[in-house]
């Protein structure tokens, strides 16, 4: 006997995926090549190793890339900053570098190319800033120290927004090329 529903109708997905022994599976994201790589070299069935597509919590945006004047130079400016707002290395060469949430937790990861041509302006159409969420505002504060000690442009200082959804404690900076960046914790403690 059919249950109810429209004619046709698939059964409900699985919870988890599996493949006919038959077909041979396809690569499970698009991204490019030199990306997909170093992210699906290892066979490890550890969370930390995996692409965010195969993660068990995965997150809408799986990565961003973010252009910028001297490669290098960025480098250095975020190898200090993301360990603060909770991320690690990923990959760097010559012609990129990338972090991803520290600790395998889900999260989108970060990737920094050289710009073919100079001009940043959160003014124009683009990016407008990078929010980077905290866990305490102890750690929003800390960011803010670490900003102002590199003498970073300071936008506003840790404090609470109520024109924001509640609780928003925040602080906004610029950044390297101009980056708006901001550090906001959503927890009252």
């Amino acid at each position: 006997m059919r249950k109810s529903g429209p004619p046709n109708s698939r059964p409900p997905p699985r919870l988890r995926h599996q493949h006919h022994p038959a077909i041979k599976p396809q690569r499970r994201c698009d991204c490019p090549a030199t990306v997909a790589d170093t992210l699906h070299r290892t066979r490890t069935t550890s969370a930390r190793q995996r692409h965010p597509a195969s993660r068990f919590h995965p997150v809408p945006l799986g990565h961003l890339g973010v252009n910028v004047t001297d490669l290098a130079a960025a480098r250095h400016y975020y190898d200090q900053l993301m360990p603060l707002v909770g991320y690690d290395k990923l990959l760097a060469d010559d012609t990129q570098f990338a972090y991803w949430p520290a600790n395998g937790k889900p999260g989108t990861y970060i990737f920094f190319y050289p710009a073919p041509e100079p001009g940043y302006s959160r003014n124009h159409a683009g990016l407008q800033h990078l929010a980077f969420i905290v866990p305490t505002r102890a750690d929003v504060d800390r960011v803010h120290k670490w900003a102002s000690a590199n003498e970073d442009e300071i936008i506003h200082t840790p404090q609470h927004f109520p024109q924001y959804p509640p609780p928003y404690y925040a602080t906004f900076w610029t950044g390297y090329d101009g980056v708006m960046l901001e550090a906001v914790c959503h927890r009252d403690s």
